[in-house]
């Protein structure tokens, strides 16, 4: 499990950026405040997806080892040594009925300081920002010096948004295993992919990231009738850009979101997707889904 390798792990984390994939993206919309019962409701009555709401993750985090998973996708792992916070969309990871968010805490592998604390809550709101500080859905709070609990600890939260982001994926994404026919199919995507950025093939990898680009426009603008240009996009991709083949050898594979998907990493847990040189502005992550039969990168 994660947890049993964060030691030997870069920090990660979520936050508002503008990658390269254009995956995370900080819209600014409009305000407007909405009442708690409009954004959420119990278990076993999911609402009807029919506006586009904004599910932030926010966090701090000091002296500690610390995983957050939604769905089973980490959004944040790594040893934290000194005080950080940070704020990140997590639409994409947000589906239909219930969600799962995931805690996990544990000490440093060294003499404990002080001062150890971590803090999470999943918001939600009408834009990005307002989202922030809008009503909670799941939140929590431990300090070392005020809380009964001590280290190692889990916690699991639960909700169930009222106007999921729209979303194919959920629908149509199979609930795989992590068999040989399952590792030789992603295995093979994975190399297509590597193929395409190395040669700079416009037109393959076109193909491959249409319906992740699709997907990113459906649960952040709700637009589901005018999609961005994945061609042109592909394009201003490759400006100024070389990247890396992919090291086929050093592939771990693991399922996440309900066995929907397949997050590929290296044995390290970093990204396989980098650019000559390993610069960071150039790295992804690769979340594989296979529908009807065919392989795609979809988140």
């Amino acid at each position: 499990m994660i947890r049993e390798r964060v030691k030997h792990m870069q920090r990660r984390h979520i936050a508002y950026t503008l990658d390269l994939f254009f995956l995370f993206i900080t819209p600014f919309i409009v305000a407007v405040s909405l009442p708690f019962d409009l954004l959420a409701q119990p278990e076993g009555k999911p609402g009807t997806a029919t506006r586009i709401l904004y599910h932030t993750l926010t966090h701090k985090v000091n002296e500690v080892q610390a995983e957050i998973t939604v769905n089973g996708v980490p959004v944040l792992y790594g040893e934290y040594k000194g005080p950080i916070s940070y704020s990140g969309l997590i639409n994409m990871w947000v589906k239909p009925g219930k969600n799962v968010v995931t805690v996990r805490l544990m000490p440093l592998q060294r003499p404990q300081k002080r001062g150890q604390f971590f803090e999470f809550a999943v918001s939600v709101g009408r834009s990005a920002q307002t989202a922030i500080n809008g009503p909670k859905l799941a939140q929590f709070r431990w300090r070392s010096e005020e809380s009964k609990e001590k280290l190692p600890l889990e916690k699991i939260f639960k909700f169930t948004p009222l106007y999921p982001p729209p979303s194919e994926l959920w629908t149509k994404a199979e609930v795989l295993k992590l068999d040989e026919e399952t590792r030789k199919g992603a295995e093979e995507c994975i190399q297509r992919l590597s193929e395409a950025l190395v040669k700079k093939d416009v037109e393959n990898l076109s193909k491959l990231l249409e319906f992740r680009f699709q997907e990113r426009d459906r649960w952040l603008h709700g637009d589901t009738e005018k999609f961005s240009d994945v061609r042109k996009d592909v394009e201003e991709l490759f400006i100024g850009a070389e990247f890396q083949p992919v090291d086929m050898g050093s592939l771990e594979m693991h399922l996440v979101a309900d066995g929907q998907l397949i997050w590929v990493t290296d044995k390290g847990f970093g990204r396989i997707l980098k650019g000559k040189g390993g610069e960071s502005e150039t790295e992804a992550d690769v979340y594989l889904a296979r529908m009807e039969g065919n392989w795609t990168w979809a988140r």
